[in-house]
């Protein structure tokens, strides 16, 4: 159960050109936030969102800068959410930039 948690609160950055029936082999975590005893505080300032900050095992945002490396080439998109409740739900965009 852990396991799935975590998989659904990735936001998964893919080649524009990816199949989506191997969408789950190939991903970039770019940000993680969920419920921690101590959490990450995201209220950051340019130069922190532009470098990235944050532990990957834990909480992060992986940076703008970086994020804009990746999606060089054209990327797709998703976001996996879940709520307060555990209803989950994605939103798949085509094309990303940043």
């Amino acid at each position: 159960m852990k396991n799935e948690f975590i998989l659904t609160q990735r936001c998964r950055i893919l080649p524009a050109s990816t199949q989506s029936r191997s969408f789950l082999e190939h991903y970039n975590v770019i940000q993680r936030r969920r419920k921690l005893p101590v959490q990450q505080d995201f209220y950051k300032d340019w130069e922190s969102y532009k470098n990235g900050f944050g532990n990957v095992s834990e909480e992060f945002w992986l940076g703008n800068e970086n994020i804009r490396v990746l999606c060089r080439e054209g990327c797709k998109i998703r976001f996996d959410l879940v709520d307060e409740k555990g209803e989950k739900g994605f939103a798949l965009y085509q094309n990303f930039t940043l």
